[in-house]
């Protein structure tokens, strides 16, 4: 049976998360918590996500790209897609969000994947 972490390897929000926090040493993850607007459980709210047993809220993906530095459009079509999957159906099915962001999510996990096997 796959541990947590095998099943968290390849979500780009936690990679994206876990790369940023082993090579910036800016701010804590309580710090960073904070400053996405997470004030209750902030002192192990980072550590839950990047270990795969929270979610990232949605809310919290767009604060939490700008934090990074990233770009928050690919970052929320990933936790769409992951931690929302039938919403994100929903919002293609409805047009509100276009088939297309998908790829783009797609392209995310493999840029994901390739800083992985640099390092």
């Amino acid at each position: 049976m796959a541990t947590r972490k095998e099943i968290v390897r390849g979500n780009p929000v936690t990679d994206i998360l876990d790369d940023w926090i082993r090579n910036n040493g800016e701010f804590s993850q309580i710090e960073m918590a904070e400053r996405i607007g997470v004030t209750k459980s902030a002192n192990c709210f980072i550590s839950q996500v990047r270990s795969g047993r929270s979610k990232m809220p949605i809310t919290k993906v767009v604060p939490l790209a700008k934090l990074l530095g990233e770009d928050p459009a690919p970052m929320v079509a990933a936790a769409l897609d992951l931690y929302y999957p039938e919403l994100r159906d929903a919002l293609i099915e409805c047009n509100i969000l276009k088939q297309t962001e998908s790829g783009s999510l797609k392209d995310l996990r493999q840029v994901a994947n390739e800083k992985k096997q640099a390092v």
